[in-house]
């Protein structure tokens, strides 16, 4: 895969480790900014980063992670510009 989001629900910091990530608190240690982990390409989102947060605050999550996969994966195919309209990518192979 070239991109996977963990919407796991909570999780343990202890099976986040054996999991081979780093962990928080609350679970899933993340970037504040991008919901990127400390593998490349895996991202997380949701209560497996925030245990037991509000619903709304999850689908949140979900959508700010989603943009930034989207970028992840545009920057991975070489494109340069995203679209701020459309929020598509301006390259062909993404298209």
């Amino acid at each position: 895969f070239d991109a996977v989001l963990i919407a796991c629900g909570p999780v343990d910091p202890r099976q986040v480790e054996r999991w081979g990530l780093d962990a928080s608190k609350r679970g899933v240690a993340v970037n504040a900014e991008t919901f990127a982990t400390n593998r490349t390409g895996l991202f997380a989102a949701g209560n497996a980063i925030r245990r037991n947060g509000i619903p709304v605050r999850s689908l949140a999550d979900g959508k700010e992670a989603g943009r930034a996969i989207a970028q992840y994966l545009a920057a991975k195919a070489g494109c340069k510009t995203w679209g701020s309209r459309t929020r598509k990518p301006l390259c062909r192979s993404m298209r």
